[in-house]
């Protein structure tokens, strides 16, 4: 499963650099795909065991290794189709043949490595200091809301790092009064879509996890109610933050990261000490918060100025000259 996961990221990679889309798209269900018919399978069979559902879930991951091993071989300069670039075949004989360094790799990889590590902490905190300071039912019952949380979750994940994330690197370095246009329209946009999920999921949240989870999971239901709030957080400080993906700004969207978890650490083993659950709620909406506000501080003070929160408009027909 993890040299599936690898294979499956790469390819992933190469279909978002050839904006295909919706090929991009039904390969992201595959891997889920491919374990929910194991749980069927196995489900109508009536023989489930651990040792069935690991044979089943190595058989669909070779079946995506195969699969992407074949679609990788076109994984070259000359068969390579970038969006919105011309054909590197045409300009390979003007390239230059030095060879990046295993160290110039490692520099350019860290900061996505860094991110991925500071996101599960600060995303995780709460429910490892539930578990261990109160109980582990106060950890179950903390993580069912932050499940349905991490679905809202998705949607500014889905725009901006698999589908938009190419285009915008891209924008950034060569079409910047596209790029301001882009982000300003995201925000304005990212913005609805937060006031609309927060209500929603402040309204129905107790409903929706009395559907999935039952009765006896009521609880999850009020803490996710009370957590809404954090989905217009993310919302925002998604949209912002992209600002802070591209050229050398991408370690300083490291730092916000950093500094949100080095507050969200602490605050989340006293607040949690003090008052239970109720502290794990009020971290984890300290935890956006800084987030958001690191994420403005950052995309004002290095790349977009004062701008950074004007001109939101659900109209792509606005731009701002760039001030180094």
């Amino acid at each position: 499963m993890v040299v599936m996961q690898v294979m499956v990221e790469l390819l992933g990679a190469k279909l978002q650099l050839e904006a295909r889309y919706m090929a991009l798209s039904w390969w992201q269900i595959l891997p889920h795909l491919g374990r929910l018919c194991v749980a069927v399978a196995l489900y109508v069979s009536g023989v489930a065991s651990a040792d069935t559902v690991v044979k089943g879930y190595c058989a669909a991951s070779l079946i995506l290794i195969a699969v992407s091993g074949y679609s990788l071989l076109s994984l070259s300069p000359q068969h390579m189709r970038l969006a919105g670039h011309q054909q590197l075949s045409a300009t390979l004989p003007e390239m230059s043949p030095a060879a990046t360094s295993y160290l110039g790799l490692v520099g350019l990889a860290w900061p996505y490595a860094a991110t991925a590590f500071l996101v599960m902490v600060y995303g995780r905190i709460e429910i490892v200091f539930l578990g261990s300071i109160i109980s582990p039912r106060a950890a179950g019952i903390y993580s069912i809301a932050i499940a349905f949380l991490l679905v809202a979750f998705l949607v500014p994940q889905a725009v901006y790092q698999k589908f938009l994330l190419p285009k915008i690197h891209r924008w950034f370095h060569s079409d910047w009064s596209k790029f301001v246009n882009v982000y300003r329209f995201g925000c304005a946009a990212m913005a609805i879509l937060g006031i609309v999920g927060t209500l929603v999921t402040y309204w129905l949240g107790e409903a929706f996890v009395h559907l999935f989870f039952g009765e006896k999971y009521k609880e999850s239901g009020h803490i996710l109610s009370i957590l809404a709030i954090c989905i217009l957080l993310r919302f925002l400080s998604s949209s912002v933050g992209i600002a802070l993906v591209s050229g050398e700004y991408r370690k300083q969207r490291v730092y916000c990261q950093a500094f949100a978890t080095l507050i969200s650490v602490p605050s989340a083993y006293v607040l949690i000490s003090l008052y239970g659950l109720d502290g794990a709620i009020i971290n984890k909406i300290v935890t956006e918060f800084t987030l958001l506000a690191s994420y403005s501080y950052a995309s004002s003070r290095y790349v977009l100025g004062a701008d950074a929160w004007s001109g939101w408009s659900l109209k792509l027909n606005t731009s701002i000259n760039r001030n180094p």
